[in-house]
């Protein structure tokens, strides 16, 4: 009779450690449900994200998209005007002392102009 009572506490002390072990696995499969529920989240934030940052990486032209502002030029121009009069003299005005040559861009002279460019101005 005693290994029939053994048997039974076998049984009995197996039968709790499996109810543990499908109680474990009950907590680890909700876990892994909000897992994945989670891991899809922050797959659409990642291609959401994706998205956005492409928009910048590589902005359509003249799209106004992109972390650069768009370069507004300035542009301050001076002219020179010239008259010849009835004796034949030329009276012409004179251009602001930091101006250098005809076309000028910051310090450098860029062009001057041609013998027809200044006839038709009066240089």
């Amino acid at each position: 009779m005693m290994e029939l009572t053994d048997i039974e506490h076998v049984l009995s002390t197996l039968t709790g450690k499996i109810t543990l072990l499908e109680n474990k696995v009950q907590v680890l499969e909700k876990d892994n449900a909000f897992l994945r529920f989670r891991n899809h989240q922050l797959e659409m934030e990642n291609s959401h994200l994706r998205e956005r940052l492409s928009k910048y990486e590589s902005p359509k032209k003249d799209s106004h998209n992109s972390s650069i502002p768009p370069i507004q030029p300035q542009l301050t121009q001076h002219r020179i005007v010239g008259k010849h009069c009835t004796c034949g003299c030329l009276a012409k005005g004179q251009a602001p002392s930091h101006v250098k040559g005809f076309v000028s861009y910051g310090s450098n002279s860029f062009k001057k102009p041609s013998t027809n460019e200044k006839r038709k101005n009066g240089i």
